[in-house]
């Protein structure tokens, strides 16, 4: 049966309740419907994120770059990664946000990390 919020179901329906893959349930597995149009079970129901976003490309590990002669710079091109979430809210943060692909980098070694963030808070980077 369908047991949405706004459905009039039968007396003695019994509903089991389930999250999409990525989210823990919480709250009752099953409710029933009782005689009085009430729930057997009066907790709230929800589902909770519990599945981090992935990257859908893997980030370079290391590139290297050569300056042109009589300079201590280089640009370098590289593709950002991309992310993927369960929930299908995904948000990528660089640090630092100002250098990315085809920035001018100066000599020396520099660390840009990306981090996929839901809305849950959840990340990984």
């Amino acid at each position: 049966p369908e047991c949405g919020s706004n459905a009039s179901l039968a007396y003695n329906t019994l509903c089991r309740l389930s999250c999409n893959n990525g989210y823990l349930l919480q709250g009752p597995t099953f409710k029933q419907c009782l005689s009085d149009g009430s729930w057997s079970d009066s907790r709230n129901v929800s589902c909770k994120d519990q599945e981090a976003p992935q990257f859908s490309v893997a980030c370079p590990q290391y590139i290297d770059a050569d300056a042109r002669s009589g300079t201590t710079t280089a640009q370098v091109s590289y593709t950002e990664p991309g992310a993927t979430d369960n929930s299908g809210n995904v948000h990528i943060l660089k640090s630092p946000d100002n250098l990315g692909p085809d920035s001018v980098f100066s000599e020396g070694s520099t660390r840009i990390t990306y981090t996929a963030m839901d809305a849950s808070g959840l990340a990984r980077q």
